[in-house]
């Protein structure tokens, strides 16, 4: 029996009624998709559904696979701005004199920071800030040289 047939003017499909009653019985009828913060607090089921839109879009509604990959995008940011503040705050709390290239390579937006302000200000340095610039001058090398992140505005 087919569900669909073709409309004559367009050729799009369309579903029969006979079609629909046999989808409503199934449970198979539409369903309102999760709004973007639903998927941004419940990240077990926005990775299903990013796995559904990839792979079998057909199951899912487009606006569901859109609110997915919308949160998904808003979920990365949350996490960014996050490690952000997490880099912030260490550098406040730690002195530039103490700061060594492990430091640098765990801290990685203060090591952005840092290698901003070095290149910036090349002249003038002092020795508390020639000491940090060339600590973080070499973990960025270093995580260069093992394939790490740097991250660069």
């Amino acid at each position: 029996m087919l569900i669909h047939r073709l409309l004559p003017d367009t050729g799009r499909p369309v579903m029969t009624v006979i079609g629909m009653a046999l989808l409503l019985l199934a449970g198979c009828g539409e369903r309102p998709s999760p709004e973007v913060e639903w998927y941004v607090n419940n990240p077990k089921e926005l990775s299903k559904a990013l796995h559904i839109c990839h792979h079998k879009p057909f199951r899912l509604s487009e606006q569901a696979c859109a609110n997915a990959k919308t949160a998904q995008l808003k979920a990365a940011t949350i996490r960014i701005e996050a490690l952000k503040a997490r880099d912030r705050k260490a550098a406040e709390q730690t002195p530039e004199s103490q700061r060594t290239v492990a430091w640098y390579k765990q801290y990685k937006y203060a090591l952005r920071d840092k290698l901003e302000s070095c290149r910036e200000k090349s002249e003038g340095w002092g020795e508390a800030n020639q000491h940090s610039c060339l600590m973080a001058i070499q973990a960025e090398r270093q995580l260069f040289i093992e394939g790490g992140t740097i991250y660069y505005r």
